[in-house]
């Protein structure tokens, strides 16, 4: 049961017992620095690419939605300062056949900007249909 329920908040490809083949990975391309306005919410995108460089194609599952997209960002110290990783538990399930190559997604984060400093320096997490990566970044404020 322990299981059913951490599958059904987490939904990653690892729940069905089998986590993507290496021969797939993230790429996180997003602008640096990223202009927030002084106060308020800003959205910035973020061009998402998954590459499978199997020769055969790759099917990705997740739960629902929302849970195939989760961010969080971290500043300098690696402390928490925004994300998405809450989603509701309605199960849903969504896959995704990844055929050899890539596949390029665009996503929007919602940030609010009076969590970051200007001049600060911050790290997205980004988990997309259960294949992590990584991606550095500034802020300006305007």
């Amino acid at each position: 049961m322990l299981k059913r329920l951490s599958c059904l908040a987490l939904a990653l490809t690892a729940c069905s017992g089998a986590a993507p083949p290496p021969a797939v990975t993230l790429e996180i391309a997003l602008a640096s620095p990223v202009s927030l306005p002084a106060s308020g919410r800003a959205d910035v995108p973020v061009t998402l690419t998954l590459r499978n460089g199997s020769a055969a194609p790759v099917t990705l599952t997740g739960s629902n939605e929302c849970v195939t997209h989760t961010w969080t960002v971290t500043d300098a110290a690696g402390q928490d300062v925004d994300g998405r990783t809450i989603c509701p538990m309605i199960y849903m399930p969504r896959t995704h056949v990844l055929a050899p190559g890539e596949w390029r997604s665009n996503a929007v984060l919602t940030l609010d900007a009076g969590k970051y400093a200007a001049g600060g320096h911050y790290a997205l997490h980004y988990r997309f249909w259960g294949v992590s990566a990584d991606a550095a970044f500034s802020i300006e404020k305007h």
